[in-house]
């Protein structure tokens, strides 16, 4: 067989110095996997970052955005340890699956008609794979579309964000040029969003952060909150029982995709409660 004249390509990010720190060369990062996944399978649409801010302390990264030419929405999450649990309500129980050790999270897929959606996994040799079944949103009464809800221990269980991003891969000759340019049109004008707790709230030892993600089919500049939050109260999300705060303070925060017809916005909220993992998601029936 033929062999073709290799390439290696250097792909440098750089993202702005405040509450930033250091560099970073992993493709697993949150902030590379969109990008590696450009240069392995091509164009996936702008890519967009969302970042977590407490006062005075480097921001986070919460995940990565982006809008397919296949009218997908997908969601790259920024927790450092992918090898999660799943905990979702099923007719009343709780169902608990238990990933194997060489598989993890990449990426969340919203479908186009945003009705359902699934998680893809790759095992250890980044391969994928997808053992757990498609799950539906849910519609509240003004259109809005509960898609999932991240609840985390602390921030720390998100990847740091650094200064200045890097990734070497190998290429043919005759189709770097293409990546580059695939590459480039990802990161074009790409939007930032920064995200945190409402002014003056942090979070106490007993409590857990909150993330909600919504969308809607329609460009809305905001949305009501709605009748209900997504919170885990009960093991095994939670070591033990907790009741459901009545009155909370939350932040809702737009993201802005390019392409993407319709909204999406996240809520940022904090609960009384002990997670049992690092992270937990939550997924509507």
């Amino acid at each position: 067989m033929p062999k073709y004249k290799m390439n290696t390509i250097v792909v440098t990010v750089k993202f702005p110095e405040e509450f930033t720190q250091g560099t970073n060369d992993s493709f697993f990062n949150p902030l590379a996997r969109p990008l590696r996944n450009v240069l392995e399978n091509g164009i996936i649409g702008r890519v967009t970052y969302a970042f977590y801010k407490e006062p005075d302390k480097p921001i986070r990264t919460f995940g990565a955005f982006c809008y397919t030419p296949g009218e997908r929405l997908l969601f790259f999450p920024g927790i450092v340890n992918r090898r999660l649990r799943w905990n979702s309500e099923v007719k009343k129980k709780i169902e608990k699956f238990n990933l194997p050790n060489d598989t993890v999270i990449d990426h969340f897929s919203l479908e186009k008609e945003l009705d359902k959606w699934h998680v893809t996994l790759l095992d250890r040799n980044s391969k994928k794979k997808y053992p757990l079944r498609r799950y539906k949103t849910r519609k509240y009464q003004d259109g809005t579309l509960f898609w999932f809800a991240l609840s985390l221990k602390n921030p720390f269980v998100l990847d740091s964000t650094p200064q200045e991003l890097t990734l070497m891969f190998s290429s043919p000759e005759t189709d770097s040029e293409r990546r580059i340019n695939d590459v480039i049109k990802a990161r074009e004008d790409a939007i930032f969003s920064i995200l945190s707790l409402p002014d003056g709230i942090t979070l106490n030892k007993d409590e857990y952060l909150h993330f909600e993600v919504l969308v809607t089919k329609d460009k809305r500049d905001g949305i009501d909150l709605p009748q209900f939050i997504n919170f885990p109260t009960t093991p095994p999300s939670l070591e033990s029982s907790v009741e459901m705060e009545t009155q909370l303070t939350v932040r809702t925060h737009p993201v802005r995709l390019q392409g993407f017809p319709g909204s999406v916005f996240i809520i940022v909220v904090k609960h009384k409660g002990i997670l049992s993992n690092e992270a937990v998601i939550t997924s509507p029936l």
